[in-house]
């Protein structure tokens, strides 16, 4: 049916989009890879009051959301349990970074969702 297949484009789409922003919002360096120190520091800068974990309110006030542009649809493609904060567990664990070598790439980034 051609309506299902267009959904299903644009459903695909709309994933490969919040997969892109993931990625350019969490590599601060700008330098096409994620590193660990990345990931804690772009967590720690959107964890403002510093409660080890992330409201909406502060993601949307994330230095980062500059490079991106749905912070909200983001936010809650990480928020996996879906109880209205990330947990660091559950931004560390979006990346699968500790299986390729401290570091990933977009491509590797994008293959491995």
């Amino acid at each position: 049916n051609e309506d299902e297949d267009r959904s299903n484009e644009l459903t695909n789409n709309i994933f490969v989009r919040n997969r892109i922003e993931m990625f350019i919002w969490t590599d601060l360096d700008q330098d096409g890879y994620i590193r660990r120190n990345e990931i804690m520091e772009a967590f720690d800068d959107a964890d403002s009051d510093r409660d080890g974990r992330i409201s909406l309110e502060e993601f949307m006030h994330s230095p980062n959301n500059e490079r991106i542009l749905d912070p909200s649809k983001m936010f809650h493609a990480l928020d996996t349990d879906q109880d209205g904060y990330i947990k660091r567990n559950e931004f560390i664990g979006a990346f699968d970074i500790d299986s390729r070598n401290g570091r990933i790439s977009l491509e590797e980034f994008m293959i491995a969702a």
